[in-house]
C-alpha cells in the first residue's frame, strides 16, 4: 500500500479501526487490480466520513431544537476531542465547514472554537468559521481570546 493511502486511511481511522482499514483496502487493493482501485476505495472513505460528521452535526442540532445544550456540547467535545487527540486534523479539518452555525446557540458557537483553539495553526477552515460565528453573534466580544 503506498504512502498516500496510509495517510488517508490514518487521518480518518479511530486507533482501533486504523488497522482494519489499512487492511480492507490492501484485500480490495489487491482482488481490484483494475487501475484507479486505490483512488475509489478513498473516494468511498472520504464519503463515508463525511456521512458520518453530518449525522453528527445532525445529532448536535436536533440535541439543540431540544434545548438540551449541555449534551450537545458533551457531544462536540467528545468527537472533536477525540479527532484532535488521535492527530486526525485533517478529519476535523473537512468537518469545519460543514457546520451550520445558523442552527447552533451561542454556547456551542463558542464551544466549537474553544476546542479547536489549541489546534487552530493546523485547521486552515477555523477562521472561515470564526467569521461565520461572528456575523451570527450579537455580542462579538463573546469571542475574544478565541481568534
Amino acid at each position: 500500500m503506498d504512502k498516500k493511502t496510509k495517510e488517508v486511511l490514518r487521518k480518518y481511522a479511530k486507533p482501533d479501526l486504523e488497522n482494519v482499514l489499512i487492511g480492507l483496502v490492501e484485500s480490495l487493493i489487491a482482488a481490484d487490480r483494475v487501475k484507479g482501485a486505490t483512488e475509489r476505495v478513498l473516494c468511498s472513505i472520504d464519503r463515508t466520513f463525511e456521512r458520518i460528521n453530518q449525522e453528527m452535526l445532525d445529532y448536535v442540532y436536533s440535541l439543540v431544537k431540544a434545548e438540551e445544550i449541555d449534551k450537545a456540547m458533551d457531544v462536540v467535545f467528545d468527537e472533536i476531542d477525540g479527532m484532535l487527540g488521535r492527530g486526525s486534523f485533517d478529519c476535523c479539518d473537512d468537518l469545519l465547514p460543514m457546520i451550520d452555525v445558523t442552527r447552533l446557540d451561542s454556547n456551542l458557537m463558542v464551544g466549537f472554537l474553544t476546542i479547536t483553539l489549541p489546534a487552530k495553526d493546523k485547521l486552515k477552515n477555523r477562521d472561515a468559521l470564526v467569521k461565520r460565528i461572528e456575523q451570527e453573534l450579537d455580542d462579538p466580544k463573546l469571542l475574544d481570546g478565541l481568534r
